[in-house]
């Protein structure tokens, strides 16, 4: 279990690497257009302090738009940014754009779902699963050997949860909300499956496939969680399975 957590990790990692090289050329091509603009925080200013106030500085100095795009989680959390001349404007993150999209019927729900696999696979932390993503991944999905056999999709959220996991950014307290709906999620999925007609042997290894993805344990060989933390993190898991349906 160690080692495949561990193959999940670096197979997730791996991908890193080019989307840095991404975001590198687009930076290096677009620096000269003005399209980007380089911002820079005084000298006094410790890294921690410096990095958020540089993500601030940047908004400031941006005029014209009607909006601000920007997945830093520290200014994600201001619903929105004020200019100078005293204007407050909105602040949304790629998730809420592809979101949007997707409630003005611009995108449909396969490009929806194609998007934030995109996000998850280029290494964004803390990208929401939702029971509806779990649903639609599952739905490609053949039974070999009485398991369920893995498609891209279905590989990408496994994997995706192994890397978070891994991470040092996830700490249980900050992170209580990404949990607790990743559990739901789950849970939910789960529910939905034996509420329809599919055959019982691919719900059975569909649903085996999803309390796999459940269980915390697989993170205790990563992280160094204090036995409060780790009986809270149980502790919510087992409520919420204890929450399905009794009929399923």
């Amino acid at each position: 279990a160690d080692a495949k957590a561990l193959s999940d990790y670096n197979s997730s990692a791996s991908t890193v690497t080019s989307s840095i090289e991404i975001v590198r050329s687009f930076v290096h091509e677009n620096l000269s257009s003005g399209l980007l603009q380089i911002v820079g925080t005084e000298d006094h200013l410790d890294n921690k302090e410096a990095s958020s106030l540089l993500s601030v500085e940047a908004l400031r100095q941006l005029k014209d738009f009607d909006a601000y795009a920007c997945d830093d989680r520290s200014i994600n959390r201001h619903l929105t940014a004020t200019e100078p001349n005293g204007i407050s404007k909105p602040v949304i993150s790629s998730l809420a754009i592809i979101d949007e999209l997707r409630s003005r019927k611009l995108i449909t729900t396969d490009s929806w779902f194609n998007a934030r696999h995109k996000l998850r696979t280029g290494c964004y932390l803390f990208v929401p699963i939702t029971a509806e993503e779990l649903l639609l991944a599952l739905s490609g999905a053949n039974i070999r050997d009485d398991a369920i056999g893995e498609t891209a999709e279905l590989k990408a959220i496994r994997e995706y949860i192994a890397f978070v996991g891994f991470t040092e950014w996830l700490q249980p307290e900050a992170e209580a909300l990404w949990i607790t709906d990743l559990h739901s999620a789950i849970c939910q999925a789960i529910g939905t499956l034996w509420s329809e007609s599919a055959p019982a042997e691919w719900v059975a290894a569909a649903s085996s496939w999803l309390v796999d993805l459940f269980d915390i344990r697989n993170w205790i060989r990563s992280k160094q969680f204090t036995a409060i933390e780790y009986s809270n993190l149980r502790a919510s898991q087992l409520f919420v399975l204890s929450n399905l349906p009794s009929n399923l």
